[in-house]
């Protein structure tokens, strides 16, 4: 397939599953596409939709150290118009440097006050309320003591998570406590390089990802959908959900939220609802791409391209967006699923029968599924590469297992 009208050249940052999203869009849209990956690791560099690639330094190992390459990198290359920042951390790192960078390139990544706002899951939960959107009670805690303090004044279950997703929290998201002795076990210590961390009410129900673009706090594109299963007790990565239609109120609130923000770019706000979405809870606003928008853009909803056309505004029209989009469509994130069994397997979380639970459920949503995560048909290579390895742990954790019980 070749390039439509060929554009100015977009640096993409980051190695995470919608890197290849990003990739894809704005190489199949014409952009000479130059990716970058950190130097520990490489995925992304194999899509056909790359045109070049370059390491850089991640910024876990100084932050100076990064965006420094990043400025000499831009100043060496004047034809690139746009950086495109996928993952938090790099997102996080570009807010607090902003003014380092050299004049002339736009990083596609909201205002950083509205950014950082964002990234802190309690300053955004503190807004929410404020404007009157449901928010399940909360507390700050600051050592081991406060969270149980704090647990006990919320009660059980309940979930305790870092204040930022890009913290190490025992490698999760977040821990669902169902007893004080629950408690007591998961979160035996106090997790390295947080300062904070949050113990909020556990609601029931599905978690809602509400994808959307806005120019100055007006939103511009909406497309909601359903995660139905995830790793980790409900916790974890995403790993199989489905397009909804739009719930008038979630959408209500995230309009709200983009408006106070007065938000430009894109973002996901993510809410807990039940099955009539009568009732729902706030959970977070991430200000990036969703892990899960290849759904959207498979139904038409290019949030890549969105997020590139916010950051050119002054010299570009807003993309023209679909005014629906297809309820009932699925996406599943296969090597994720495979890699999260894997984790489960070594950290002795499942037993054979579990494995063999979990591995059925990988069949059957790889099966159902309309999209992939990070898999395509027209561009298998990057993939196919990665696959295989995690396939191959995967299996010899399983066989391990088995041979154990035996």
């Amino acid at each position: 397939m070749s390039k439509m009208t060929c554009y100015e050249a977009v640096l993409v940052l980051g190695n995470v599953g919608p890197s290849l999203t990003v990739i894809r869009s704005l190489g199949r849209t014409g952009y000479h596409v130059v990716v970058g990956w950190e130097e520990t690791t490489r995925l992304v560099d194999r899509s056909r939709h790359a045109d070049e690639f370059w390491a850089y330094p991640s910024p876990d190992h100084g932050e100076r150290t990064f965006v420094r390459a990043l400025s000499e990198f831009l100043e060496r290359r004047p034809d690139v118009a746009i950086v495109f920042p996928v993952g938090e951390k790099t997102l996080s790192c570009l807010a607090r440097h902003a003014r380092e960078l050299p004049v002339g390139p736009r990083v596609a990544m909201p205002e950083a006050r509205a950014l950082l706002t964002c990234l802190d899951k309690s300053a955004a939960c503190e807004m929410a309320l404020k404007l009157g959107i449901p928010v399940p009670r909360y507390r700050r805690a600051h050592n081991l003591e406060e969270v149980h303090i704090a647990a006990e004044e919320i009660g059980y279950p309940c979930v305790v998570k870092p204040l930022n997703s890009f913290r190490p929290f025992f490698g999760r998201k977040a821990i669902l406590c169902r007893s004080a002795s629950a408690l007591r076990e998961q979160v035996s210590a106090w997790p390295a390089g947080n300062d904070c961390l949050i113990v909020q009410e556990y609601m029931r129900g599905y978690r809602h990802n509400c994808h959307f673009a806005a120019m100055d706090g007006m939103m511009l594109a909406y497309f909601e959908h359903r995660s139905l299963r995830t790793v980790a007790d409900g916790m974890g990565e995403e790993v199989f959900g489905q397009s909804v239609e739009p719930s008038a109120s979630l959408r209500h609130h995230t309009a709200t939220l983009a408006a106070q923000l007065n938000y430009s770019g894109v973002g996901c706000a993510q809410f807990v609802a039940d099955d009539d979405n009568d009732v729902c809870g706030f959970m977070e606003i991430n200000p990036r791409l969703d892990g899960c928008c290849a759904l959207p853009y498979h139904c038409g909803y290019d949030f890549p391209r969105l997020a590139v056309e916010c950051a050119t505004w002054l010299t570009a029209p807003v993309l023209d967006v679909p005014a629906t989009y297809a309820a009932g469509q699925s996406i599943h994130w296969g090597s994720g699923d495979i890699q999260a069994l894997g984790a489960a397997l070594r950290r002795r979380e499942v037993g054979l029968g579990g494995a063999v639970q979990w591995a059925g459920n990988i069949a059957r949503d790889a099966l159902r599924s309309d999209v992939d995560v990070t898999w395509s048909w027209r561009d298998p290579i990057p993939m196919l590469a990665g696959s295989a390895g995690a396939f191959s742990k995967a299996a010899k954790l399983v066989l391990s297992s088995w041979l154990g019980v035996r």
